[in-house]
């Protein structure tokens, strides 16, 4: 009897989860009730109405062909030729003009020369000099030194 309800209680259990997972499903699947419903569009108000139509093109009407009563000569009139007033051409003084720029070079710039090497002699008077500096830690003519930010306007 007691096997009985535990499979009773699984059997329950199983398709109330059966239940709960697949019935959202079935949910998306069902269509719309209000889709077979009748489309209703609002009407227009009168002063748009107007409006369109007032826009619309009028209808064109097709005249109706009406056959030609003259004939088309046969030959055609020869082309002559007409002489034509051309203008003449003007004479133009040439000024003399100086150049605008220097026209540039077609050859590549040349490297400018490097700077020789310091001597050995020089490289040790430098340090020397360095190091004959006095050495100074503190400064004493302002405050000390923050890292805070100076551009705050406030």
């Amino acid at each position: 009897m007691n096997l009985v309800r535990l499979l009773f209680g699984y059997a329950l259990a199983s398709a109330g989860l059966s239940v709960a997972l697949f019935s959202p499903v079935f949910w998306l699947l069902t269509p719309d009730p209000t889709l077979g419903l009748e489309s209703w569009v609002a009407p227009l108000p009168p002063r748009i109405a107007e409006s369109i139509e007032r826009k619309r093109a009028p209808q064109v009407v097709q005249p109706e062909r009406v056959a030609s009563t003259t004939q088309a000569p046969d030959v055609l009139p020869e082309m002559n030729e007409a002489p034509a007033a051309l203008p003449e051409k003007q004479m133009s003084v040439a000024l003399p003009v100086e150049p605008v720029a220097k026209k540039r070079a077609l050859h590549a710039r040349q490297p400018a020369p490097r700077k020789p090497r310091p001597t050995v002699e020089r490289n040790a008077r430098e340090l020397a000099r360095w190091q004959a500096r006095p050495v100074t830690t503190a400064r004493t003519d302002s405050g000390p030194v923050t890292t805070a930010r100076t551009d705050f306007p406030y």
